[in-house]
């Protein structure tokens, strides 16, 4: 939606008290207020524009174009009219928007409008890659683009009139200072008109009005945001003979004005839900983001305490994960269930999966593969490791396998090594246990040979005989 060629002879032309926004495109372009304030009797009558965001509303412009409007302020002392014009208790969020040949002309010359925003105690303006394209012409020498009412309180006025026999006094000393917030701001001149850089400068901003530095305010980005103090004036290079006029004129031709730009870096990644993704860096309700990883793996004893809210473990890190089995007079199943806890902030969606290649035959895993939302939840169980004893002998280590786990979240893919010691320990039996030694696949399986042929011994002479001992299977 736009808002063209709009005119008014009142204090202002396009009202806002409850909420505007302009974006993708939207204008607010060739409109004009004339005669603004000619009564002059109220504190009220003192302030307007073409855009007046009044008793608590807000406006918000999103890539949108401010062009080609006129102020024209024809009242008393003390005036503050501005294209934009922000009151007390009303908010404008200016994103990534341009300002371009808008123009403020006051007869007065006390007058402390502005050609694109004037911000009033109680007010607040935030404005994150405004494009201030500055006209030409005489009324920009004295009003800047961009004002607000001082931080001091004003003293007081006299009395504007009576309600119910009680004085009214004017409310402005009660009101807390403007809000101003100028970021990533850029200033050049409006198409056919030409001013060196210090000239631009001194058009852009009132007496009240300064951007913050990044190292003047640790907190001028949002959190876990890079902040990078850049120059607001963009201006065409100057030739050899501009340079050498400015130098016997005492002008120095450049500008000192520099306003932070924000930026989440890698590895931080910018939050959702901010009006556009580079504005998150800039909004501390938004921020930037840790990318998402696995914190840490822990084990449950216990399968169903997975499904319990209350249980809080113990993680660390990667667990040795450890099986033991015993064998006596049958086969002994175990399992454990695993906890993957998700660290970092960022909100996205982790898939998880065990290569095939790293399970040996007698180890089983459950499911192989998933995905957990780190939107809603930070741990979860995610997979069961088990192993029976069927099948299984003793050995004198433990056995070990090393799941290979990838993990994929936010376009970042690592993997996740995770050992699983396998002890299993068998009690002998005499009916399986025999004389020699077990065939290649381990089994007890006495030769018939061994079995037949008698032992023959020597008294007083030592003879070894090969015996094994064997499980019940």
């Amino acid at each position: 939606s736009s808002i063209l060629r709009c005119h008014s002879r009142l204090y202002g032309t396009a009202y806002v008290e409850g909420n505007l926004t302009l974006s993708q495109g939207s204008e607010l372009a060739e409109c004009e207020g004339r005669d603004l304030g000619t009564s002059g009797m109220t504190e009220e009558s003192r302030r307007g524009g073409v855009l007046w965001v009044r008793h608590g509303g807000r406006a918000r412009l999103l890539r949108s174009s401010v062009r080609d409007n006129s102020v024209f302020d024809l009242s008393a002392t003390e005036t503050s009219f501005a294209v934009a014009s922000v009151d007390v208790g009303g908010s404008l969020e200016v994103f990534h928007s341009v300002f371009e040949n808008n123009s403020i002309t006051s007869v007065n010359q006390g007058a402390s409008g502005a050609a694109a925003v004037y911000v009033h105690r109680g007010a607040s303006l935030l404005a994150v890659g405004m494009q201030l394209g500055l006209a030409c012409g005489a009324p920009l020498s004295r009003l800047p683009a961009i004002a607000a009412d001082s931080a001091a309180p004003p003293a007081p006025l006299p009395a504007v009139g009576f309600s119910d026999g009680a004085l009214l006094l004017p409310s402005t000393s009660l009101r807390p200072p403007p809000s101003v917030r100028l970021l990533a701001l850029r200033a050049r001149n409006a198409p056919g008109c030409e001013r060196s850089a210090d000239v631009l400068e001194g058009l852009i901003l009132g007496a009240h009005v300064s951007p913050p530095t990044c190292g003047a305010n640790p907190r001028t980005c949002s959190p876990l945001a890079s902040c990078a103090d850049e120059e607001a004036i963009v201006a065409r290079p100057r030739t050899n003979l501009e340079y050498f006029a400015e130098l016997f004129s005492g002008s120095h031709g450049v500008s000192d004005l520099t306003t932070p730009t924000c930026a989440c870096l890698p590895p931080f990644t910018p939050a959702t839900g901010a009006p556009e993704t580079d504005l998150a860096a800039y909004l501390p309700e938004y921020g930037c983001t840790v990318p998402a990883f696995v914190d840490t793996i822990s084990v449950l004893d216990d399968k169903s305490a997975a499904e319990s809210p209350d249980f809080t473990p113990s993680p660390s890190s990667v667990p040795n994960i450890v099986l033991e089995l015993t064998k006596t007079s049958r086969n002994e199943n175990t399992s454990r269930s695993l906890l993957l806890h998700v660290g970092g902030t960022q909100e996205a969606a982790l898939k998880w999966r065990v290569s095939s290649a790293s399970v040996p035959r007698w180890l089983q895993v459950s499911p192989t593969s998933g995905v957990l939302s780190t939107v809603e939840e930070r741990r979860a169980h995610f997979l069961t490791v088990s192993v029976g004893s069927a099948g299984m002998r003793e050995e004198l280590e433990p056995l070990l396998a090393t799941l290979n786990v990838t993990v994929e979240v936010g376009g970042v893919r690592e993997t996740v090594l995770l050992p699983i010691y396998t002890i299993i320990a068998t009690t002998a039996t005499a009916a399986t246990s025999m004389w020699g030694l077990p065939g290649r696949d381990g089994r007890c399986v006495p030769r018939r040979e061994a079995e037949r042929s008698p032992l023959a011994v020597t008294v007083g002479q030592m003879r070894e005989v090969e015996f094994t001992s064997c499980d019940f299977e």
